[in-house]
């Protein structure tokens, strides 16, 4: 009888979800829309380096020195126009300044960003800027990418959106990741971030179906997303590889299915090695693995054991993973960080103190532990990599994960409910009610720095 009633309740809670699920959709859509015009040009993170590199692949054949001058001093004038150097701290601009490489503490030129790695976002984005005229605007250009941005983050939204429905706590997961102000930001600017925040979040949709149901079938299509992310940014899609590797492990399988994925992938090696070699991202991956464990280390004299340092790197780390607009200079208050924190620190507890028992299921633990070791790897690697270069990880670098991440402070709280016997979700229900308000402090703090004269002055780059 109990179990009846327990089905019950959850076919009235997803109809529930069902119903209230296409308006959110369009809300959230309509809000990253929104971000593509609020956020002026230029204000999102390395976009200029970004624009450079795909309009240099928008170029004709034949570039020329001359040529890659006259369009740099363009974006440069669209910088001016837009009054970048103000929202940065510079003030006005330097008089004499022609080339972005110019600028102070900003090195990067239209050959520079360019590498053998990261091109496929600037390839498809010079791309589709040849369909256009290039007597247009960089400023014009800016915009056409940030929508193909924003078009990309629709679909990858609309498939989120059809895959939470199906689950009970879905409607927590959908508005929990899609409230977050930095993610819609950063996932409209012209950034490769946004593709691969997009891609990663396919990719565990499908892995957390494979981990929690054992379906051996999406291993083959996880691949998919796994080999495009190296293409977009090669960190990015060594650690989808790490996760996918992951998710195998997980995944309730039995011998025959589990022979079935290795074959799999053993008929998709070959493409494998052959995207490698094309890419040359066998030697990149060489040199960045190389990178990690030589040269500048961690030492124990280091910011590592500087608890200074420390609390900076994880006040900047969780600050910027949330809001912090421009480039890492316009924040919120303290106020509006703090109860977020400890709500996380609580779904945390309640993961450490309250599972087990007849808390989970297995399916649950197994996917607890799955985006437990998929968070942890990479807030590892990142420390690690914040000791070598000497600064501090930026939150979009866990844009990668932040379903899992928002899908373990969903199991925290509803533990803590249970715990509490609430017949409602009101821990988490208040976690969304929160959020949504950061969420408007977000577009209102927007607002009034970049269009009601509030800014302050900057320390500049």
């Amino acid at each position: 009888m109990g179990s009846q009633l327990q089905g019950r309740g959850r076919k009235q809670l997803l109809k529930k979800s069902s119903r209230l699920s296409p308006l959110l959709l369009i809300s959230v859509i309509l809000l990253g829309f929104s971000f593509v015009f609020l956020v002026p040009p230029f204000q999102n993170p390395d976009e200029v380096k970004h624009l450079g590199a795909c309009l240099f692949w928008a170029l004709p054949e034949q570039k020329s020195p001359e040529m890659i001058a006259f369009w740099e001093a363009r974006v440069v004038e669209d910088m001016k126009e837009s009054r970048w150097f103000r929202f940065v701290g510079m003030g006005e601009a330097p008089a004499r300044m022609k080339r972005v490489s110019q600028l102070p503490s900003y090195y990067y030129s239209y050959l520079q960003v360019l590498d053998n790695r990261n091109t496929l976002y600037h390839r498809v984005g010079g791309g589709l800027l040849r369909l256009f005229t290039l007597d247009h605007r960089p400023l014009t250009f800016l915009y056409i990418l940030r929508l193909f941005s924003w078009l990309f983050l629709s679909l990858a939204t609309t498939l989120y959106w059809l895959w939470c429905r199906r689950r009970e706590e879905g409607l927590f997961l959908f508005l929990g990741l899609s409230l977050i102000p930095q993610w819609s930001m950063i996932s409209t600017s012209v950034s490769y971030d946004a593709v691969l925040g997009g891609l990663a979040l396919l990719f565990f949709m499908g892995a957390r179906e494979l981990v929690e149901r054992g379906r051996w079938w999406l291993l083959p299509l996880l691949a998919v997303p796994t080999l495009l992310a190296p293409f977009v940014k090669l960190s990015g899609g060594m650690f989808l590889a790490l996760f996918l590797g992951f998710a195998w492990l997980f995944a309730p399988y039995s011998l025959r299915e589990r022979l079935r994925t290795v074959g799999a992938l053993c008929l998709a090696s070959p493409l494998l090695l052959w995207a490698a070699y094309r890419g040359s991202y066998l030697s990149s991956l060489q040199s960045k693995i190389s990178s990690w464990f030589h040269g500048a280390t961690v030492r124990p004299d280091g910011w590592l054991f500087d608890y200074v340092q420390w609390a900076s790197y994880w006040d900047i780390l969780g600050e910027s993973l949330l809001f912090k607009a421009g480039w890492m200079h316009h924040s919120l208050s303290l106020f509006w960080y703090t109860p977020l924190l400890l709500l996380f620190l609580a779904a945390l507890t309640g993961l450490f103190l309250l599972w087990g028992g007849k808390m989970a299921t297995k399916e649950r633990e197994r996917v607890v532990l799955f985006h437990l070791l998929c968070l942890g790897s990479l807030l590892t690697v990142s420390l690690l990599w914040a000791g070598q270069h000497g600064i501090f990880v930026q939150g979009r670098l866990l844009f990668p994960v932040l379903l899992p991440l928002v899908s373990l402070v969903n199991d925290g709280l509803r533990l803590w409910e249970r715990r509490l016997e609430m017949k409602r979700p009101w821990l988490r229900g208040f976690a969304l009610l929160f959020l949504s308000l950061f969420f408007l402090a977000a577009i209102f703090k927007l607002l009034g720095v970049y269009y009601g004269e509030l800014a302050a002055p900057l320390p500049g780059l």
